[in-house]
């Protein structure tokens, strides 16, 4: 089964439908591509979150690491006045709220102020702390000892830093177990001898909002079942919100019997590679989680800490969001394939039409080019016939010259014969010498006319062999003009061939047409070139004519009259 066998708009219609159908094949390529894109953001999202989280804490961390720093330079530490001490440390408390519990130990590791009320105001049991002594607790010799958890390439230093943990101070004052923060360091004197020791202490409240908002965030984004941990150097979990019982104070209750849990070994090891990043891990029911952390090594942190933030989200509920909105974009695109398809079908088919429509109009328009042809090859044939007559008239005129030619060759030798019998006549009559002599020049003036007559003939017959080259010339374009009429022919009958061949492409007409019109145009050129020619020729040969007459004329009368001359000097004789 050929081509040709289907209409030219089932052609246009399946061409447009297999465009299609290239652009639905690179679509799926393309989906794929995007889908690889969707996961790659997906990664992106959990590692962005873990570390914008991560430098909004070490921002937190910062501020308390100097805040204790800043506090102890009070000058009401500076005296013995115990009251002035406890006022200050309730005002810090009040001030900022996030500060549960301020301590101040005299370099014995005696306890001089605490604060009396909770950032709620609320009364706290402060008379237990009075009676420790907290010369063995770790943040005291630790600050006494100039052992502070220091970075000295940060310019961090001054300060101990103690992790979340259990502090029996705080559940003493508050009466529940907490976990907090203790922020521990020295206050001196002018002189720089030491005064004792400034402790605050400080639960979730001082970052805890910051986890919250993150996860509201993530629930917001449809990550219902997210997990956000803050983790130590070794991998255990110091904080989630997911696993803790907030109070009021930011604390949380039973901390001992509610174990964080760990990282993940891979998880560890990414961490403790220290640059962000993203991972997958598998829960201990086979579950699939992506994870993704950052260590806090910032210029406000310091980086012995080792601590870390991760979050992680199930993989099914990631990947739910990530499907959901991959089928969003193939449905979007499908209908543009669907659009697609149905505007290329109404194009193709009114492309169809109207190229039928223009190939009825070409095949007409050939039709016209084939008359055309026609008549100029009728005018051509004309030409040809007045070329031939024209070169009849002018053979005729040729056999005239010659016959003009032949009677001044037969003058010519009259004369010599005259000129012989005049020699005769001298020898015979000596008496008529000088007469002969007349005669003899008169006789000689005959032939030098003859001669020129003679030379007139000559270039007579070098004009008409001029006429012999126009002639053949005319001959040369009458077969040009044949070969184009042929041609014409020739291209008219491809014309019509085209034409009907239109309803495929419509494209060789132009060609044809064209060569056509070329064709056309020669003709015109080469009948002016005749036209000229033949009007050239007439007059040329009408000229010779005449010239020819009139000198032969001219020539034959001055003959005559030497010759009467002669006669009558030889009548003298």
């Amino acid at each position: 089964m050929t081509l040709s066998k289907y209409s030219l708009k089932a052609k246009l219609v399946s061409l447009s439908m297999g465009i299609v159908l290239v652009m639905g094949l690179g679509a799926m390529g393309l989906l794929q591509s995007v889908h690889r894109i969707l996961t790659k953001y997906q990664d992106d999202t959990f590692m962005s979150r873990a570390t914008t989280l991560g430098n909004s804490y070490v921002a937190q961390f910062y501020d308390r690491y100097m805040d204790v720093q800043i506090f102890s330079s009070a000058y009401a530490f500076q005296t013995s006045d115990v009251r002035a001490m406890q006022e200050k440390l309730n005002f810090y408390v009040r001030k900022f709220r996030i500060y549960d519990q301020f301590l101040f130990v005299d370099p014995s590791g005696r306890l001089l102020a605490t604060n009396e009320r909770s950032p709620e105001g609320q009364l706290l049991n402060t008379e237990g702390l009075f009676a420790r002594n907290y010369s063995g607790a770790s943040w005291f010799r630790a600050v006494v000892n100039n052992q502070t958890t220091d970075d000295p390439d940060k310019e961090l230093a001054g300060t101990y830093v103690e992790e979340l943990h259990v502090d029996a101070e705080v559940g003493a004052a508050y009466g529940q177990k907490m976990r907090v923060n203790t922020f521990s360091t020295a206050v001196r004197d002018k002189e720089g001898r030491l005064l004792g020791v400034l402790s605050s202490r400080s639960g979730s409240r001082w970052f805890g909002y910051l986890f919250t908002e993150e996860m509201q965030g993530l629930k917001r984004r449809g990550y219902a079942h997210s997990r956000i941990t803050l983790n130590n150097r070794e991998g255990s979990v110091l904080y989630t919100p997911a696993a803790q019982t907030e109070t009021s104070r930011g604390g949380s209750i039973d901390a001992e019997e509610a174990p964080l849990g760990l990282v993940a070994p891979e998880v560890l090891r990414g961490v403790r590679s220290g640059e962000p990043g993203v991972t997958r891990r598998r829960g201990s029911d086979g579950s699939g989680y992506f994870v993704g952390y950052t260590p806090m090594k910032s210029k406000k942190m310091v980086s012995t800490l080792g601590w870390s933030i991760v979050v992680e989200e199930p993989e099914a509920e990631a990947m739910a969001q990530l499907n959901a909105s991959f089928w969003v974009f193939v449905g979007a695109f499908a209908a543009i394939i669907l659009l697609v398809a149905t505007v290329s079908y109404f194009i193709a088919a009114k492309l169809a039409n109207n190229l039928s429509k223009l190939a009825s109009q070409l095949s007409g328009d050939s039709d016209a080019v084939s008359l055309a042809a026609d008549q100029i090859l009728g005018s051509s044939t004309e030409l040809s016939e007045a070329a031939n007559q024209q070169a009849a008239a002018i053979q005729q005129t040729a056999a005239s010259i010659d016959e003009v030619s032949a009677m001044v060759k037969k003058s010519a030798d009259n004369a010599q014969q005259s000129q012989r019998v005049s020699q005769d006549s001298r020898k015979a009559a000596e008496t008529g010498q000088q007469a002969v002599q007349d005669m003899i020049r008169a006789i000689g003036a005959i032939s030098q006319s003859n001669a020129a007559i003679m030379s007139q003939v000559e270039e007579g017959n070098k004009q008409i062999s001029d006429i012999a080259k126009v002639i053949s010339e005319i001959g040369n374009k009458t077969k040009v003009i044949n070969d184009i009429v042929f041609q014409t022919k020739l291209l008219s009958f491809n014309a019509s061939v085209e034409a009907a061949r239109a309803g495929e492409h419509g494209k060789g007409f132009a060609v044809v047409a064209e060569e056509v019109g070329n064709l056309a145009q020669m003709s015109g050129n080469a009948a002016k070139e005749i036209a000229t020619m033949l009007d050239a020729s007439i007059t040329k040969v009408e000229r010779i004519v005449q010239e020819t007459r009139s000198r032969v004329d001219a020539l034959v009368v001055e003959g005559k009259t030497k010759v009467e001359a002669g006669m009558k000097v030889a009548q003298t004789c």
